[in-house]
């Protein structure tokens, strides 16, 4: 059983995986890659980046992604209905459907 509750997890988390790929890439449309450089310093010509380019790689590559993690743990945590008594019918319903 819990193989199958551990599919229905990855396929939840994927979504939201997938919805917050998808929000990144609209602001990407949006603004355009240059702007998106430009919001946080980035220069490909220069041999090193300042403090606050480095800083804003690091929000973008780090802090957004574990805010968009913790969205999707919340909305999981909240809209995940497989617990409790409801879990335990579940199993007994399939156990039924499996033993006929």
């Amino acid at each position: 059983m819990n193989y199958i509750l551990q599919k229905y997890h990855r396929s939840v988390s994927n979504v939201g995986l997938l919805l917050a790929y998808n929000l990144c890439m609209q602001i990407v449309k949006k603004l355009g890659r240059e702007k998106m450089f430009a919001m946080v310093g980035y220069n490909a010509s220069l041999p090193q980046q300042s403090a606050a380019t480095l800083n804003g790689i690091r929000i973008i590559m780090i802090v957004i992604p574990m805010i968009f993690a913790v969205i999707s743990y919340l909305i999981y945590a909240k809209a995940y209905k497989l617990k409790g008594d409801y879990l335990d019918n579940m199993t007994k319903e399939l156990n039924v459907i499996h033993e006929a």
